[in-house]
């Protein structure tokens, strides 16, 4: 018997009266977990199951399958206003991409989309805890370079230098070594300012600290390169929307 707490993350249904529920869970990361009967009017796992909440689970494994012991709900967000609805679904799909692939730190990982989720709820740096939640999803999956040292020769980057990102990587090289890879034209490059804003703003936990201009615009475009690699996303299209029709700030 396995006992984590966990976030709701999608319900598929089987045939008429079972289904593929995913969550994010404190110990294992993305998982699907096969419920028996959860169509049935009579399950008391499906009114518990509301995503983006928080629930403490008991999984039996057989066959290497989870399988739903017991469900409790520990905390709810309330994810109701439109632009949350739809930033929390597309974390929510990114997650689902990752299904059964256990991040190397997936405690970490956990606590980070707990503390996205918190703001969400409370409306607070919406679109900064979205952005920042992105980032530590890569870092949870090795996918994310340092914003201090160059991916390719670790040296630190010179303090009044540009940084260039890889192609469809969040993984950046310093001046030198990005000349020695041939490409006249990075994808995203970020200004010392913007670097340095940017690795504050990352470790910032009360979001003190603004994301302005067109800054978190590109970004996020430069991460949506990133998700092509992954897939199609649904909501994908509904974000950039969202954060090319205002200022992502105020979000």
């Amino acid at each position: 018997m396995i006992q984590t707490s966990a976030i709701c993350l999608k319900q598929r249904p089987i045939g008429k009266t079972s289904a593929v529920l995913s969550f994010l869970c404190e110990r294992l990361g993305p998982v699907s977990v096969y419920e028996r009967g959860f169509q049935n009017a009579s399950s008391k796992i499906k009114p518990l199951f509301d995503l983006g909440q928080e629930v403490c689970l008991a999984l039996t494994v057989k066959e290497e399958r989870y399988y739903l012991s017991e469900m409790i709900l520990k905390q709810g967000f309330d994810l109701t206003d439109y632009r949350i609805l739809v930033f929390s679904s597309f974390l929510f799909e990114l997650l689902c991409s990752w299904q059964d692939n256990p991040p190397t730190r997936p405690e970490q990982l956990y606590q980070e989309l707990i503390k996205c989720l918190h703001d969400f709820s409370e409306k607070k740096k919406i679109f900064g805890s979205f952005l920042c939640f992105q980032i530590r999803l890569l870092e949870a999956y090795g996918l994310a370079g340092s914003l201090k040292q160059c991916g390719e020769c670790s040296q630190r980057f010179p303090e009044h230098e540009l940084c260039r990102s890889e192609e469809n990587t969040w993984n950046f090289l310093c001046s030198s070594c990005h000349h020695k890879t041939g490409r006249k034209k990075s994808i995203l490059e970020l200004s010392p300012e913007e670097r340095h804003a940017l690795s504050h703003y990352l470790q910032d936990r009360n979001r003190h600290s603004v994301l302005s201009g067109d800054f978190p615009v590109k970004i996020q475009t430069h991460l949506m390169r990133i998700y092509e690699e992954w897939g199609t996303f649904k909501s994908g299209a509904e974000i950039m929307r969202l954060i090319q029709s205002g200022k992502p700030e105020a979000l």
